[in-house]
């Protein structure tokens, strides 16, 4: 029997060992009932998060380019490179909820899937007192971000980084540009600007913490709301049982409505109880409380790109928490399915 599997490691190892998959395909979706109910001064330490109703892009990848006259501000290429590396460094923060897709600018404006919808840019004002920014010109919020130039010149999105920003070490403007990604899926800040809603600045979460000192990843709450500007509105509790459960979860049927007893998502029977939460365990792709070869091998096909993955079962399958799916993942399966190894914890 251990010839056996060791046999199977070898070839789970071999088959693709070097796949990454994103996690999610493209899909249509609405955040404007969410946004009524995820409301700035609604916000509070159960839901430390608004959600706001905006462009945002259709699938979970950002496909982005660099404005070159920006970059050519910068004073060196230290700084250019911080600026790259940040951005970057941004979109694994979020644990693999977002994909990234960079081309050139010369191919940007393409107004086909070959373009881009967000622009990178330089702000060298030295009024400005901010950090970083996201602007969208979107003139309808119940879209999405389309591919290419605007009639008016611009591109659905862009992102930011000010003189300010660019003294920051490349561990905090990382955290910075991680923060800015989340606003163009939907995620809102929390920041007290007009006085009328003191304390939220002290929520669990990087929207709320004005100097980002705090938190330098996106918390459990922001990625709670990720997933809903991602169409996959499961809600991670924080709490789970033991190191072999993924932990206790909870999803909303529509918005504010919660799965309460049996409900099919993507094909797959989950059974809440009649508090609304339902207990995943990492591997358990069929949601059956049990971990077999079986998901193993579907892993593998994921990876070759033979079989597709609902959200949830993605973020199961991602057995390491590097935010990709890959035969890694798959070989640990297959190991702890053969009682050789204990599991690693949720986010």
């Amino acid at each position: 029997m251990k010839k056996i599997i060791k046999i199977a490691f070898i070839c789970i190892t071999a088959l693709a060992i070097m796949l990454a998959i994103p996690f999610f395909s493209a899909f249509a979706h609405n955040l404007y009932d969410f946004s009524l109910i995820y409301t700035w001064s609604a916000a509070n330490s159960t839901n430390s998060f608004v959600i706001e109703d905006d462009y945002h892009p259709e699938g979970n990848t950002v496909c982005y380019f660099w404005d070159s006259a920006s970059l050519s501000l910068m004073a060196n290429n230290t700084e250019r490179q911080n600026f790259r590396d940040a951005l970057e460094g941004g979109f694994p923060l979020w644990g693999g909820l977002i994909a990234r897709k960079e081309i050139t600018e010369v191919n940007a404006p393409q107004n086909n899937a070959n373009g881009a919808h967000m622009k990178i840019w330089y702000n060298n004002d030295s009024t400005l007192t901010y950090w970083a920014g996201t602007s969208r010109n979107g003139s309808n919020t119940t879209d999405h971000f389309r591919f290419g130039l605007q009639s008016n010149g611009k591109y659905d999105a862009e992102i930011h980084l000010t003189r300010e920003g660019k003294k920051f070490t490349l561990a905090k403007q990382t955290t910075i540009m991680a923060h800015e990604l989340g606003h163009n899926f939907g995620v809102k800040d929390l920041y007290n600007y007009d006085g009328h809603h003191p304390g939220k600045e002290n929520l669990v979460s990087i929207y709320s913490d004005r100097q980002l000192n705090t938190y330098t990843s996106p918390t459990r709450h922001d990625k709670n709301a990720m997933l809903i500007g991602l169409d996959a509105p499961w809600y991670y509790t924080g709490v789970t049982s033991g190191n072999d459960k993924y932990g206790i979860w909870k999803y909303q049927k529509s918005p504010g409505v919660w799965a309460v007893s049996s409900e099919s998502i993507g094909g797959i029977t989950y059974k809440f109880n009649a508090n609304g939460t339902v207990e995943l365990i990492l591997g358990d792709l069929n949601n059956d409380d049990t971990v077999t070869a079986a998901e193993s091998r579907t892993v593998l096909r994921f990876c070759a790109r033979l079989t597709t993955l609902t959200p949830i079962q993605c973020m199961q399958a991602d057995m390491n928490r590097d935010g990709q799916i890959t035969a890694l993942d798959a070989r640990k399966i297959l190991r702890i399915s053969s009682r050789l190894d204990g599991q690693y914890a949720p986010w």
